[in-house]
């Protein structure tokens, strides 16, 4: 009994890691105002070999869509935001892929045994790819590639680390494009109309 608990133990200690590693966050001007948008998430396409399965997989794309859209949408600067669109007028194709890069059978099997009820980490490393096209045409291309650290623990939310990616890719994407003035050139369509209807 002793020498299992303290093989436990030996293990927790080791899988545990250290503190969290958050993603990167970069600053923006939120109070600009862009055109809507739509997005196009890994080609629209989701691969059920591919999908996030509960807490662990060993090779994931995230496919968490509906995420990646909330944290654009949450960012305030594009009048609209549309998911898998791609005949808007601006469109953002995004490759978006995370995967375990620490993974070991031992773990897996310490996680599982556990089921999840003692806290572990996984470390992941996320890749992001914007290519920005206007009216179908690659104007730009924008990669990130990060690393971070997140708790593994029954009681959190699974989904707590893919809105922080989420969030971090589109803070770093909309730091470089506002700094490249990439959308200025782009008038709001409301403030179009709002032209529109003075001049008549």
């Amino acid at each position: 009994m002793q020498i299992r608990l303290l093989f436990f133990l030996t293990v927790w200690i080791l899988f545990s890691g250290c503190a969290s590693i958050k993603p990167p966050m970069a600053a923006f001007d939120a109070s600009m105002r862009y055109v809507p948008v739509g997005i196009v998430i890994n080609d629209g396409i989701v691969d059920k070999s591919t999908v996030w399965t509960g807490y662990y997989a060993m090779t994931i794309v995230d496919q968490t869509s509906a995420i990646i859209k909330e944290e654009l949408a949450k960012t305030g600067v594009f009048e609209r935001v549309e998911l898998n669109n791609p005949y808007q007028e601006v469109v953002l194709s995004l490759v978006f892929a995370r995967k375990v890069t620490d993974e070991n059978l031992l773990k897996s099997v310490f996680q599982g045994g556990t089921l999840m009820l003692i806290p572990t980490t996984n470390d992941f490393t996320t890749k992001a790819q914007i290519t920005v096209r206007v009216r179908a045409e690659a104007v730009k291309v924008y990669e990130y590639e990060f690393k971070t650290r997140e708790r593994m623990f029954l009681a959190d939310d699974a989904y707590a680390g893919r809105r922080e990616v989420a969030k971090s890719v589109w803070s770093l994407f909309l730091a470089d494009a506002q700094k490249d003035r990439l959308f200025e050139d782009l008038v709001p369509a409301s403030l179009e109309r709002q032209r529109a209807s003075v001049k008549q």
